[in-house]
Order: C-alpha cells, then sequence, then structure tokens
C-alpha cells in the first residue's frame, strides 16, 4: 500500500466524522521530519495536495517536529524543534482551534 493512499484514507476518514460530528475543529498533525519511509515535510505536501484537491474549508494544522535547523514552509504552520517542551507543545495545542 503506498504512502499516498494511506494518507488518502486517513484524511477521508477525518472528513467523514468531521463532517458527520458535524464538528467545526480542524486536524492537527505532529510530522516528524526523519521518519525510515516518509519524511514530514513529504506528509505536509501530500497532505496539502489532497486537501486541495477534495477543496476542504478547513485546513488542517501541520507543524514538523524536527532536530535540525528547518524552517516554516507554505505546506507547514510551523516547526517544532527538538527537544519539544510541554510549554511549546501546549502552545500549539491551543492554537490548534484557531
Amino acid at each position: 500500500v503506498s504512502s499516498l493512499h494511506l494518507l488518502s484514507s486517513l484524511f477521508k476518514m477525518l472528513e467523514k466524522n468531521r463532517i458527520k460530528q458535524r464538528d467545526n475543529s480542524r486536524v492537527l498533525l505532529l510530522v516528524d521530519n526523519s521518519m525510515p519511509f516518509l519524511t514530514g515535510m513529504t506528509i505536509a505536501k501530500l497532505w496539502r495536495t489532497i486537501e486541495q484537491e477534495a477543496s476542504v474549508e478547513r485546513k488542517a494544522r501541520i507543524w514538523l517536529v524536527t532536530a535540525s535547523n528547518a524552517e516554516k514552509t507554505p505546506e507547514l504552520d510551523g516547526v517544532l524543534h527538538k527537544p519539544v517542551s510541554l510549554n511549546s507543545l501546549h502552545d500549539v495545542l491551543k492554537m490548534k482551534a484557531l
């Protein structure tokens, strides 16, 4: 099963549940940039493509978690640098509803 297929399936499940629940919240994705088969940046780009194709109104918030000096890109809502503090994570979670 391809990575795109897995992400697409996850996206459809989340959107279906959000619509069913009449939920106006957003999905928050925290993606690590050092995963073995798929980097966080790749996931972010694929997710944005899926959102665009589905004409989603409330886009997911995507934050990259990394130990490198990566910077925010158009696909990302922000970057959390490792080690991630509880305060930083709390700040991101508070922004989820925006």
